[in-house]
């Protein structure tokens, strides 16, 4: 995909983008598939701290199996409520469905203790008809003595429940009506004012582990007189298995459930239920349209600023806005009592945005005003028809299509007034996307390449450089290398430039004799030593980017030619994979343009891939003694360490000379 747009909608794309990531994360919002980021959202609020609460809570749990068992069980039961009483404690709250008979006995004696609670709440359940879909209250205890012995009833859960995870939403929307939860109770007989149900609330956990004390039956009984004076009291049982995967019925998931593989009984979610009315600790969600807002925001607000950001800071602000979005959410639902599903924004639509913003220049092709479209030249006998060409390049005539083309620019074949056939290569400002600097410092190598380019016949000669401030480009004239296919000139159309890499190619096993190879490495290096002592560096010496030009070879794609910099001075990185140095040492100095040099010559006269293990480097050539010298040379270039490199490329150029008288090759 490479759509075309033009100079002066340069905000398009990035629009595009944010709007995607807004439909994006509004359409997760409410689909299915999103509903696995919004709930995550939700666990990870209570990953890293929870709220102190000051009521003091105990929670008593039962073995799984007591149900089971009640009747050996109840008496048991009737000695801890006893015992609580002889404490004083202010508030019982017993998660416990008594819906069979026992001894006659045994249920008297916890009646009896039930009387003897200063407040006592006790568990029904609520099912559905199943004909009419309607709650009906069962009948139950079935004892009739616990009826008087309670003070209140609430719901605690029943049928189908269970699979209505609580860590999604509060269980019971009106508890003030007719089926008042068995929490609601407790916090009304606790002396908690609750004028409004939490409708739409969302349970706030105190922890992993609750902020209570939990005890077994056995650890309370025993427990030293007085601990439970001033404690309000939960009993419930903990499940059989805390295992998520296995099935009961009064098992429950929590925000923890996910990271340490552990559900909780019921009388837990009860508790936290008790202490977020207590504390009005319950957390709700914003409105849909609040949602949706923020939601549109996060898409358009992150596209439309990182579009003038070049990559490397594209990626640092995109990470800074996600770490920012999560910890900002994460602590404001600890500092306040709403919650938003912030992962939408942090693990969607910001990594969407970035992944957009760094594809754009791919996605796009940046159009100048005065590019015209290309025309393949007519095909006759002896005359060429030039494309049209913009006003301001009327001294050429310029034949379509551009035989070379990159990410920021095109190269075409022209013919000057004279009749001379040049290379003509126009570079647009709004193809470098956000890193516009890059169009800057392009230019500027140029300007200062072409006064020293005809110095020297190993560099590409330039003969004309002009910009275009207004349509967005700049373009240099420059001396066009032979081509691959003679008789061209009467179809410009067919012209392809031959370089040392099609030179290679066109050899067999792809690589040239060691006498080309000196031959050539000696003119490079002579070309290279005269461009280091203007100031320069090529920064992206390779095979494609030496051209012949009248036979003789010259160092191409001058526009990554810049200032000479020392490795703190260099910010950007240009070069090109297995020619570049060694991963920690960047190019654009002496010593990074003689490893690539050196590492054109190894290619070149092996036929082998740019490698950057510097021992396959070093042991070739080594079993025949007249090639020992060649391989000295290019052992030295590419040493991984720059400081045991060759000083300069002149000091290249005469081991290479004297490998050829050596070698016998001169």
């Amino acid at each position: 995909m490479n759509v075309k747009v033009a100079n002066g909608n340069r905000w398009l794309p990035p629009l595009l983008g944010g709007v995607l990531a807004a439909v994006l994360g509004l359409a997760l919002r409410i689909m299915p598939l999103g509903q696995s980021l919004v709930l995550t959202s939700y666990d990870e609020l209570f990953r890293f701290s929870a709220r102190d609460v000051t009521n003091v809570v105990s929670l008593v749990q039962l073995d799984g199996g007591i149900f089971q068992h009640m009747a050996l069980e109840r008496s048991r039961l009737a000695e801890l409520l006893n015992r609580l009483a002889d404490d004083g404690c202010p508030l019982v709250v017993m998660d416990i469905l008594f819906q069979t008979n026992t001894t006659a006995e045994a249920d008297q004696l916890l009646a009896e203790a039930m009387r003897r609670q200063r407040a006592l709440v006790l568990a029904r359940e609520l099912v559905l008809d199943r004909q009419t879909q309607h709650p009906i209250v069962t009948a139950v205890p079935i004892y009739p003595a616990f009826t008087n012995a309670v003070t209140s009833w609430g719901v605690a859960g029943g049928e189908g429940m269970q699979d209505e995870p609580q860590r999604q939403h509060w269980p019971f929307e009106n508890p003030q009506g007719q089926y008042p939860s068995l929490a609601w109770q407790a916090a009304r007989l606790a002396g908690t004012a609750l004028s409004a149900p939490p409708e739409g609330a969302w349970l706030r956990y105190y922890g992993r582990k609750g902020d209570w004390t939990s005890h077994s039956l056995e650890s309370a009984l025993r427990a030293s007189s007085g601990v439970f004076g001033t404690n309000i009291v939960f009993i419930g049982a903990r499940p059989i298995s805390p295992d998520p995967g296995v099935a009961e019925t009064d098992k429950f998931l929590t925000p923890y459930s996910r990271r340490f593989r552990e559900a909780v009984g019921g009388v837990e979610i009860n508790v936290t239920q008790f202490l977020n009315l207590m504390n009005g600790d319950w957390l709700r969600r914003w409105p849909g349209w609040a949602e949706a807002l923020i939601l549109l925001a996060a898409g358009l607000v992150p596209a439309l600023l990182l579009r003038r950001l070049g990559r490397l800071a594209v990626c640092g602000v995109a990470l800074a806005v996600m770490a920012s979005v999560y910890l900002a959410s994460v602590s404001w639902s600890f500092f306040s009592n709403h919650w938003f599903p912030y992962l939408l924004v942090v693990g969607v639509q910001v990594p969407f945005v970035l992944a957009w913003t760094l594809a754009t220049p791919w996605l796009f092709r940046w159009e100048a005003p005065s590019a015209m479209p290309s025309v393949t030249s007519e095909e006759q006998d002896t005359e060429v028809i030039p494309q049209q060409v913009p006003e301001e390049l009327e001294d050429y005539e310029r034949f379509g299509p551009p035989f070379g083309e990159g990410a920021f620019g095109q190269v075409w074949v022209v013919r000057s007034a004279i009749g001379e056939w040049l290379a003509l290569k126009q570079v647009y400002h709004d193809r470098f996307g956000p890193e516009t600097s890059k169009f800057e410092m392009e230019l500027e190598g140029i300007r200062k390449y072409k006064p020293i380019s005809h110095q020297h016949p190993g560099l590409l000669r330039i003969d004309f450089v002009s910009r275009k401030r207004r349509a967005g480009y700049f373009y240099y004239v420059m001396e066009l290398g032979d081509s691959r296919e003679p008789g061209w000139e009467t179809d410009p159309g067919r012209y392809r430039p031959r370089d040392l890499k099609t030179a290679c190619q066109e050899r067999e096993g792809g690589r040239l004799p060691l006498a080309e190879c000196l031959e050539l490495g000696v003119k490079l290096a002579d070309a290279l030593d005269f461009l280091h002592r203007q100031g320069l560096t090529h920064r992206d010496i390779k095979p494609s980017n030496i051209i012949f030009v009248g036979g003789e070879p010259k160092l191409a794609d001058v526009g990554t030619i810049t200032n000479l910099r020392t490795e703190d001075q260099i910010k950007t990185m240009v070069g090109s994979l297995g020619y570049m140095p060694p991963p920690g040492e960047p190019p654009g100095t002496r010593q990074a343009d003689l490893f690539s040099l050196g590492m054109v010559l190894y290619v070149i006269s092996t036929g082998r891939d740019p490698v950057v293990q510097f021992p396959e480097v070093s042991t070739i050539w080594v079993e025949e003694e007249r090639h020992r010298a060649f391989s000295r040379v290019i052992h030295r270039a590419c040493h991984p360490d720059p400081t045991r490199r060759y000083a300069s490329a002149a000091e290249m150029k005469e081991d290479m000379e004297k490998a050829r008288v050596e070698m016998g090759t001169m």
